[in-house]
């Protein structure tokens, strides 16, 4: 269990991971990421993701030929505006490829966390480990939540 209170995050970074376990309904981790999600929004902070993540979920609804979890993506980006969704272009792929290769990620995970670290997010909230907390963003594991 980590010792992380929500209590003073004003930007938290979402990993495509943490996303997908709260729309999909993971058995294992979809309570954990909603206490922590809503629990975020009740302190108003602001939820942030990138375009690579709304991609990821959307590649997933495709690839399972799920209109109805397609749907639940776009109403999740695009209509409750539950996101700051951050724009990747060629500087911050450039920028992420330095990061990645500097800290050992791969670089979708790269992109991922440039985007958290460059619009302030204090948190990262992922269940990957092979990312650790730098730049100034704390990784927050669902698993230890």
């Amino acid at each position: 269990m980590t010792d992380f209170s929500a209590h003073s995050v004003s930007r938290a970074y979402f990993d495509t991971n943490a996303i997908i376990y709260f729309v999909e309904g993971h058995p294992e981790f979809q309570t954990k990421v909603a206490d922590l999600w809503y629990a975020l929004i009740e302190r108003n902070a602001c939820l942030v993701t990138s375009e690579i993540g709304v991609a990821e979920c959307l590649f997933g609804a495709f690839r399972q030929g799920s209109r109805e979890l397609e749907q639940g993506y776009e109403r999740l980006f695009f209509q409750e505006d539950a996101f700051d969704i951050q724009p990747v272009n060629l500087e911050a792929l450039i920028e992420a490829g330095r990061l990645g290769a500097s800290q050992g990620m791969r670089l979708i995970d790269a992109i991922h966390f440039h985007a958290a670290a460059t619009t302030k997010c204090e948190i990262f909230v992922t269940n990957d480990r092979r990312i650790r907390s730098n730049h100034g963003v704390r990784v927050i594991y669902i698993s230890e939540l």
